[in-house]
């Protein structure tokens, strides 16, 4: 029956093949029947014995067609409840594939070790071929797993380099499996690439599919940073302060007339500024509370000189006040 249901070949050498069995040689009826279900490994006998008049058990029986039809590759392992009380432990997992494909339905008493009969062969064959032919095997719910050289949320500086971090994805029958990847803007929009001069949120979505359509997706959102100058990169401004400033009398000196006119040289030296810059002075006179105002220029070394300065006040000058502007407005002074 075997051979039949199988379609197998008679082997070349029956004689070779039979020379295990102490009961069985090429002038039997059945020998090349019997040679060919041992070339396939169907049966092997035991202790030298054939027993071509003996009976097989259903245990037996389970391993044979397990072995025949190759149903361990039908099984996804997904055990059924299984009583295996009485079943041989050389049969018990060819047992279980039975139970698990549907090929036997007698998972609460097997009676393994009872004789098969005829019908029961039947009955395993009907149900084995009925198995086989409805078995799908795309009959696959795993999808495939993505992993991405990422973390869920990358942030990016404006103006950064910036490329998509990779993916793969691995499925449990078909191994690598290719990844697609979209890029959506703030407002869902699809883009093509991420635009790191322009501050803004992004999300990059990682799709892959297996042969039986199994499809899984992850993604991760990109966010780019507002353009921000970065303090530590800023240029720093070298700072301005006077040196030797000294302002003296020149006619009539201090101890001139209580009103009249004076004549005034201020000079020294202020760094960190650009020749022709121009300083300015300051003269203050309580007495008359007025103030008068020169300016002078800065020479190649920083040096400046006002001389000489007509102040006209009442009294002599109390203070000079000598003080440098910037363009940015910030202003260094000196008081005389």
């Amino acid at each position: 029956m075997f051979v039949q249901a199988l379609d197998l070949d008679t082997p070349d050498n029956v004689n070779k093949v039979l020379e295990q069995y102490d009961d069985v040689d090429a002038t039997n009826d059945h020998a090349e029947a019997i040679a060919a279900v041992t070339e396939a490994g169907i049966f092997q006998g035991e202790n030298g014995h054939f027993d071509e008049y003996g009976t097989i058990s259903r245990e037996q029986m389970a391993t044979v067609l397990v072995e025949a039809y190759d149903l361990d590759k039908y099984d996804n392992g997904d055990d059924v409840d299984l009583n295996t009380d009485g079943i041989d432990a050389s049969h018990v997992g060819n047992v279980q594939i039975l139970a698990n494909l549907g090929i036997t339905n007698q998972t609460d008493g097997f009676d393994a070790r009872g004789a098969l009969y005829r019908d029961q062969f039947a009955t395993f064959m009907y149900e084995m071929q009925k198995m086989i032919e409805g078995y799908a095997p795309g009959v696959d719910k795993e999808a495939p797993n993505i992993s991405v050289d990422s973390d869920s949320t990358v942030n990016v500086d404006h103006d950064a380099d910036f490329s998509i971090p990779k993916a793969t994805a691995e499925d449990n029958r078909d191994g690598s499996v290719k990844v697609d990847t979209q890029i959506t803007d703030s407002d869902g929009n699809k883009v093509d690439s991420i635009d790191t001069s322009e501050a803004g949120s992004y999300i990059v979505t990682y799709t892959a599919a297996d042969e039986d359509g199994n499809k899984t997706a992850t993604a991760i959102t990109v966010n780019v940073s507002e353009n921000e100058p970065d303090e530590d990169n800023e240029e720093e401004v070298d700072e301005v302060s006077f040196s030797n400033v000294s302002a003296e009398a020149v006619a009539p000196n201090k101890h001139a007339l209580e009103y009249g006119n004076y004549m005034y040289e201020v000079t020294g030296t202020v760094s960190n500024v650009d020749k022709g810059e121009e300083i300015e002075f300051i003269f203050h006179s309580k007495k008359d509370e007025e103030d008068q105002d020169f300016t002078a220029t800065v020479d190649a070394d920083g040096d400046f000189d006002l001389s000489p300065a007509l102040v006209e006040v009442e009294g002599a000058p109390d203070t000079v006040d000598v003080s440098y502007t910037d363009d940015n407005g910030e202003t260094t002074e000196k008081n005389l």
